[in-house]
């Protein structure tokens, strides 16, 4: 597989495994009773859903280039918003501090999951764009 299809395939990977975990966490917040914020909804809604979503449709296009730099800024940026209140601040949102049960136990495997995917949207977004455009070579008789 040529590089170009490597990183659709990658970060589409990548970006619909982070949304279905967004999703799954938000319904541990939602079961759980842990509000969020306002303020946290603006930061979340364009950063953790909407820039992904738009970097994963622009991987398919001759715009892949854009595609990894949105999906690597945006994991960026999720990581420490996710890491500050899912494991830094003390309250019903920091995933260590979550009891028994089906939920938290829910909320507790998405937080670790939602870090390790950001980690793995930047590091891949990197390198994809590192290795540069794919130079097709032509086979002439």
């Amino acid at each position: 597989m040529e590089s170009s299809g490597q990183a659709t395939f990658t970060g589409t990977a990548i970006v619909v495994a982070y949304e279905f975990a967004t999703l799954a966490h938000g319904a541990a917040h939602a079961r759980l009773g842990i509000e969020v914020s306002a303020t946290q909804n603006l930061f979340i809604w364009p950063v953790m859903i909407v820039i992904p979503l738009l970097s994963m449709a622009l991987l398919w296009t001759s715009r892949q280039r854009a595609g990894l730099w949105l999906l690597a800024l945006s994991m960026a940026a999720a990581f420490p918003f996710d890491l500050y209140f899912h494991f830094a601040v003390s309250g019903p949102d920091n995933a260590l501090q979550q009891g028994p049960g089906q939920w938290p136990a829910t909320f507790v495997t998405t937080a670790f999951l939602l870090q390790a995917l950001t980690v793995a949207g930047v590091l891949a977004s990197v390198w994809f764009l590192r290795r540069g455009p794919v130079q097709v070579k032509s086979v002439t008789s």
